[in-house]
């Protein structure tokens, strides 16, 4: 039974009225998306990226990183579709194992008819305990398979051996600029993710 409430219906066009205009793009938009990559979900991966609104408004990569757009199947049975925008770092040796077992501990249906407090706060309190990180500034984008850790200098090193800039705005640069400068710092517009295979765990 389709729910009356998200059903949309197409008015008639009154022939009087004149054709619709085609919809106007952002002509400094980036091109969306930039390459579309699956993941092998056979193991875990750790992407950065940026918030999409800041990509698609002003935001374009330095040509030294390998810019990415994944859509990734997360949220346990809800199978959410998500979309991130960003580049792939190296995982630490060993550490896959690791994160595989703290999914474990983490149940599937997390975030299921809406994500509830003692959700995110058991998974801040293993991320914690056994990975030695936290979400306290990324907690929102919590979901099954898409595992939010803030962006912090130590925590990269816990992460991953890529040396990544002290300001990470280093690697966008200010599309208005033709001499492709970096952004303005200030704006919390990075993400980190820990990102794993939707299938379920204990919950």
């Amino acid at each position: 039974m389709t729910n009356s409430r998200h059903a949309v219906r197409a008015l008639p066009q009154d022939p009087a009225d004149p054709p619709a205009a085609p919809p106007r793009r952002n002509p400094l938009r980036m091109p969306d998306p930039i390459h579309t990559e699956a993941l092998d979900l056979g193991v875990p991966h750790l992407l950065l990226g940026v918030r999409t609104r800041e990509w698609q408004q002003a935001a374009a990569p330095q040509p030294q990183r390998k810019w990415r757009t994944y859509h990734h199947v997360c949220g346990g049975a809800q199978e959410q579709l998500r979309r991130l925008v960003g580049f792939e770092l190296p995982l630490h040796a060993g550490l896959a194992r690791r994160i595989q077992d703290f999914q474990k501990s983490l149940p599937s249906d997390a975030g299921h008819a809406g994500m509830r407090l003692s959700d995110v706060r058991r998974y801040q309190d293993l991320l914690r305990s056994q990975l030695q990180l936290d979400c306290e500034e990324s907690y929102l984008s919590y979901t099954h398979a898409v595992y939010p850790v803030d962006c912090r200098a130590d925590f990269f090193a816990r992460l991953t051996p890529d040396a990544l800039p002290t300001q990470l705005d280093a690697l966008l640069y200010d599309l208005t600029d033709p001499q492709k400068r970096p952004l303005d710092p200030g704006v919390q517009r990075w993400q980190l993710w820990i990102v794993t295979s939707n299938a379920p765990t204990y919950g």
